[in-house]
């Protein structure tokens, strides 16, 4: 591939005389040397870098284990919001099963509405201005059922600070909604009885 594109790169294995393998980072680049095409290689050991993206693998493995076993729905996206992971948590929510969601971009599940406002959320994140925040928008359904959803979001980074992927934790509050519309009306009910109670009782005085 070098003598073709002029210039390439690869990560392969070294042997040592002991017999282990370290992983080597190589960049090579076809020149022309006295009449002749010759190959220039640069290599670079790349064992602790290999070290820290096996550590971060592990513990974002443990945290999604931890995670698709939470009450809550779990999602997961590239750094342009096209959703990479869906939990069983989430298939419940909102219908879809992961296979049905791959792919798809997080605003195609907003409903028409919120979109504007979840922009905003969602620009704050890939911009990286901040790398947590909260959203509170309706989203559909697979049965075309519109629902209140809670988004608690966040962004994971490589080591170079770079967006990796981003993480949300989605919460139904449908029914927690209606439940504290129904206070809140309740409420105001007994306040203007209460006024007029008042009112009455004032006036016969």
């Amino acid at each position: 591939n070098v003598f073709i594109s002029g210039l390439d790169s690869v990560e392969a294995h070294l042997l040592t005389k002991d017999g282990d393998k370290i992983p080597f980072y190589f960049t090579g680049a076809s020149m022309n040397y006295r009449g002749e095409e010759c190959l220039l290689g640069v290599g670079i050991d790349i064992s602790e870098q290999k070290k820290v993206e096996k550590k971060h693998e592990k513990v974002l493995q443990k945290l999604q284990s931890h995670l698709h076993n939470s009450p809550l729905g779990v999602v997961e996206y590239d750094s342009d919001l096209h959703v990479i992971s869906w939990s069983k948590r989430c298939e419940e929510i909102f219908g879809w099963s992961e296979e049905e969601v791959l792919n798809k971009h997080a605003f195609e599940l907003i409903y028409e509405q919120d979109i504007e406002k979840t922009e905003v959320i969602a620009r704050e994140l890939s911009s990286g201005s901040v790398d947590s925040n909260i959203s509170n928008n309706k989203n559909y359904t697979k049965s075309g059922k519109i629902i209140d959803c809670l988004w608690y979001n966040s962004v994971v980074k490589d080591s170079s600070g770079d967006i990796v992927t981003i993480m949300s934790l989605v919460e139904d509050i449908t029914e927690k909604k209606k439940t504290e519309e129904i206070i809140e009306n309740s409420l105001k009910e007994k306040t203007t009885l209460l006024s007029e109670i008042h009112h009455r009782v004032k006036n016969n005085l």
